[in-house]
């Protein structure tokens, strides 16, 4: 189980989160291409930006309210959830 937290100035590129894995995006944070395993949570809080994530099947991603998600992959089973506020850009 490892937490990952992109704060303001900071940029993730290519993170892998597996069962128990959690990426946290806040303010000024950027992650790019992040995986998302079954079992796995990203969530991108107000003023961060997701780019170019897959969620696989179990696999989950909420975009709070200010938050941004661009060009994610959700495949079978996985989920994407974009709360009121939140804006997702080119999700297939």
């Amino acid at each position: 189980m490892t937490t990952y937290t992109v704060t303001a100035g900071q940029t993730a590129h290519g993170l892998t989160l597996n069962s128990g894995d959690a990426l946290y995006v806040s303010a000024g944070g950027v992650a790019d291409g992040t995986l998302v395993n079954a079992g796995g949570i990203a969530t991108v809080y107000a003023g961060g930006v997701a780019s170019g994530t897959v969620v696989k099947t179990g696999g989950d991603e909420n975009v709070s309210s200010g938050g941004l998600d661009s060009s994610t992959v959700v495949n079978f089973d996985g989920m994407e959830t974009v709360y009121a506020g939140g804006i997702a850009i080119a999700a297939v």
